[in-house]
């Protein structure tokens, strides 16, 4: 859907979730997650003129650890509103480099 935004949007959100991690090799280079969460927005200024505050994420993802501190992930996420008037799929190309 499109979502008539400006430039101020403001949301607070409620996330609980249970995120399951897993590595794939011995050295622990490469791992996978895999998160289920429930979301509430409880206070946004983006429900006008789409009002659908309750949902579900479900997201699992592939990591590589490149050396201590810097990894690359693909993360596949998709977000389920509850009257499905917002929900989504999203992939989702990470590199983390931690100083």
């Amino acid at each position: 859907t499109t979502e008539p935004f400006g430039n101020n949007e403001r949301l607070t959100l409620l996330r609980s979730g249970l995120q399951l991690n897993w590595n794939l090799t011995a050295d622990g280079r490469w791992s996978a997650f895999s998160q289920l969460a429930l979301d509430y927005e409880v206070e946004t200024n983006m429900n006008f003129p789409i009002d659908d505050r309750a949902g579900a994420v479900a997201s699992a993802a592939i990591v590589r650890q490149i050396a201590r501190g810097k990894r690359v992930q693909i993360l596949l996420d998709r977000f389920q509103n509850m009257n499905d008037d917002r929900s989504r799929n999203s992939v989702t190309l990470i590199g983390v480099i931690d100083f």
